[in-house]
């Protein structure tokens, strides 16, 4: 088993991690409804597996500039855009 942790798209803060069986797993990166702790509610949190190409940088980043609506829910791709960050010179 491996274990993903999850960080919440409304407060950014990390929440409850979840082990998942081996094969199993899915892409880092992916969205999930698990309750916030710190929001006291249901939102979509982003998970991060130890070794994946999706880390807690990029969600610093996608959360930070901006690539998550009201909802949760990524407004670009985050390939589509951390490509948008690195030519605005962001990054």
């Amino acid at each position: 088993m491996t274990t993903s942790n999850f960080y919440c798209t409304k407060c950014g803060q990390k929440g409850i991690p979840i082990p998942r069986i081996n094969g199993k797993e899915r892409q880092g990166g992916h969205l999930k409804k698990l309750y916030c702790l710190q929001c006291k509610k249901e939102v979509n949190m982003v998970e991060i597996r130890e070794c994946g190409k999706y880390n807690k940088k990029i969600f610093d980043l996608e959360y930070k500039y901006g690539n998550f609506n009201e909802n949760g829910e990524r407004i670009l791709p985050y390939t589509q855009f951390l490509h948008q960050l690195k030519n605005k010179g962001v990054i």
